[in-house]
């Protein structure tokens, strides 16, 4: 995590401190180091020797202002406007966030709203409808059966009467005298009309 030093604003004047004087000063042996550095990490490469030796002395003096510049009044003006920014940012996202939070709030409170309507809408129907129906007394009809009617109980019908001749009578049986071991000869059938009797 980095953490940014704060530095107390410190009035410099011209007196105080010589800006254009660091122009001709030579390099420290850590400036130095820290611009060889700079090229070899970053992979800077230069076309000229010109345009070398001009980063060489914006690393210069960047290394020997830079303590000066942090407690510059331009730079703790900078960092208030950065802030007062950053503040007003924040409070705008805040003011959206809870607009949309009382925006899901109200649609929550709708729903629950409509969900009391409709039940106590469907209470008022099932009230409505039990005042309609009759009081059940002893005046009042059987309510309908609902389904499929019972089937009615069949009487008792006498079978039909058969067509046609009505069945010979069984003829009853000849009485057996004793000793005849039980057992008569039945009797001879009758030819039938015009068939020729065979001796």
């Amino acid at each position: 995590m980095v953490v940014e030093r704060k530095y107390e604003p410190v009035p410099m004047g011209e007196d105080e401190v010589d800006y254009p004087e660091y122009l001709d000063k030579a390099p420290t042996v850590k400036q130095v180091h820290l611009t060889q550095w700079l090229v070899d990490k970053v992979g800077i490469t230069f076309p000229t020797k010109k345009e070398e030796a001009a980063f060489a002395e914006g690393v210069r003096l960047t290394g020997s202002l830079h303590k000066y510049y942090q407690r510059s009044p331009e730079n703790h003006e900078r960092r208030e406007v950065e802030s007062e920014e950053s503040t007003k940012a924040a409070e705008e996202r805040a003011e959206i966030a809870d607009a949309k939070k009382a925006e899901r709030e109200e649609a929550r409170a709708a729903r629950e709203a409509a969900k009391e309507e409709r039940a106590a809408q469907r209470a008022a129907r099932v009230s409505a409808k039990a005042k309609a129906e009759p009081e059940a007394n002893g005046d009042a009809p059987a309510p309908k059966r609902r389904g499929r009617p019972a089937k009615a109980v069949a009487e008792e019908v006498e079978p039909p009467k058969r067509r046609g001749r009505p069945a010979r009578a069984a003829a009853p049986a000849a009485p057996v005298s004793p000793g005849e071991g039980g057992t008569r000869r039945p009797p001879r059938r009758r030819a039938a009309a015009g068939a020729e009797a065979k001796f």
